[in-house]
């Protein structure tokens, strides 16, 4: 039994430090060439001896090496990361400052150019940044077909005006989407 507990932890530690799950004991079994049963034996002394700790996830298991202090990795599947997209009302602050224009003209129903252009682009910019443009309305109190429109001007207008388009990039630089880890 003892060359299996050596060549089980061997084993075990070959798969923590390539940072992989620990099988079931009918793969450790075919992998090591011994029964099922005797590995779980094997796993069991090893316990014993406060040479491993086992966790249970489900019907998998996390093994610390205890002397070593790695483990193999955890079985369950990572967290999603979550997307934190800037504020449509954040991206209008911003504006404000490049554009040079009060927030609240930004956001007002006004339909001056000065006015209007700075909304456009506060429009285009939280639709790159995965707001809808019914959400953008709601916020910029317009239809969404009226927002759609504003980023059909932008795209255009970028295409033709180098400081407009220098413009438009400071704005999305500004107003970047976080990933926090899960």
């Amino acid at each position: 039994m003892k060359p299996l507990r050596s060549k089980l932890l061997r084993y075990l530690r070959e798969l923590a430090r390539a940072g992989q799950p620990c099988p079931l004991n009918r793969d450790l079994a075919a992998h090591l060439g011994a029964s099922a049963d005797g590995i779980s034996e094997a796993l069991t002394q090893l316990r014993d001896l406060n040479r491993i700790a086992i966790e249970r996830v489900g019907n998998r298991r996390i093994v610390t090496l205890l002397g070593e202090g790695i483990a193999t990795a955890d079985p369950r599947p990572a967290p999603e990361p979550i997307v934190v997209r800037p504020r449509v009302r954040e991206i209008i602050d911003t504006a404000s400052r490049i554009f040079d224009v009060p927030a609240k003209d930004i956001a007002s129903a006004s339909r001056l150019r000065m006015h209007s252009t700075p909304r456009q682009v506060v429009c285009y910019v939280a639709s790159q940044r995965g707001w809808r443009s019914t959400e953008i309305g709601r916020v910029l109190q317009r239809d969404h077909s009226t927002v759609l429109y504003g980023l059909d001007r932008v795209r255009a207008r970028r295409a033709a005006d180098a400081e407009f388009a220098a413009k438009v990039a400071e704005l999305l630089e500004r107003s970047p989407v976080r990933v926090v880890a899960g």
